[in-house]
């Protein structure tokens, strides 16, 4: 793994979730990790999903090696843990996959499940990088309130064709009970799908959406990340991968800039 600068302000954790599957929520973590990572921040992308989507998609394997709760609670551990990326320059990855299914199982045996090992363990994460983005899990189990816990902002993808009110409600309401810090919400607009422009949908109880769209086109996408790539890696003069440079340069502005 590369040796990050240390000397640098502690890094705001970003986590990308919303307690609902299907919303474009692992390609957006994914694309949007790359993206900081590109505009030359040292970033880390934490996969908290027990399918390791967002492991795949940069290329490297899906963790299937049970490291035990200290690999999430203790510092130290959990930066030993860290890879890099293997095509994309200043991109750490904690790696998800079937292992993080043990740790699930693990909490859910405690009586009282604790929701801030990760919150913890990436106490050293945030001084080594100066971004940090966490796709977390489309459920508010043991390993998604973990995600929501640790969250400096919480970025919520939008689709009209997948609105959910009520699991809206619902991820913005646990997040704000688990967060001990001044937590900002967010949400990016999805849009494109079949060629149709979505206008994206209004967030309840939040600071608001970035002023930029995402087109999400699910051919490109899916070809990316079949290839372990980036969209702007893969298909760089893609609408879908400016669009996610534009995200990017939202989020330094609105996120990183003003923290």
């Amino acid at each position: 793994m590369r040796q990050p600068s240390s000397a640098q302000t502690t890094a705001p954790v970003i986590v990308v979730g919303n307690n609902k599957g299907g919303i474009g929520r692992t390609v957006t973590a994914v694309n949007l990790a790359a993206t900081l990572a590109l505009s030359g921040r040292r970033t880390l992308l934490v996969d908290l999903d027990p399918k390791g989507d967002a492991t795949a998609a940069l290329g490297l394997a899906r963790d299937g090696t049970w490291r035990g709760i200290e690999s999430i609670e203790h510092p130290e551990t959990f930066l030993a843990s860290c890879v890099s990326a293997p095509s994309t320059d200043n991109l750490d990855v904690w790696t998800g996959g079937p292992a993080l299914e043990e740790l699930q199982a693990e909490l859910w045996r405690e009586t009282d499940p604790r929701v801030h090992l990760l919150d913890h363990g990436l106490s050293g994460a945030r001084q080594r990088y100066r971004s940090i983005v966490v796709d977390a899990p489309p459920a508010l189990d043991p390993l998604g309130c973990n995600a929501l816990a640790a969250a400096n902002v919480l970025l919520i993808p939008l689709s009209g064709a997948a609105f959910s009110v009520a699991a809206l409600e619902e991820t913005i309401g646990m997040a704000r009970e688990l967060c001990q810090r001044s937590l900002k919400i967010l949400g990016v607009r999805l849009g494109i799908r079949d060629g149709v422009d979505e206008v994206g949908v209004a967030l309840p109880g939040s600071s608001g959406t970035l002023d930029c769209s995402i087109a999400y086109d699910a051919e490109t996408l899916l070809e990316a990340t079949e290839r372990g790539l980036p969209v702007f890696e893969y298909a760089p003069t893609s609408r879908v991968a400016r669009s996610f440079v534009e995200l990017g340069r939202e989020v330094i502005r609105k996120v990183l800039e003003a923290a």
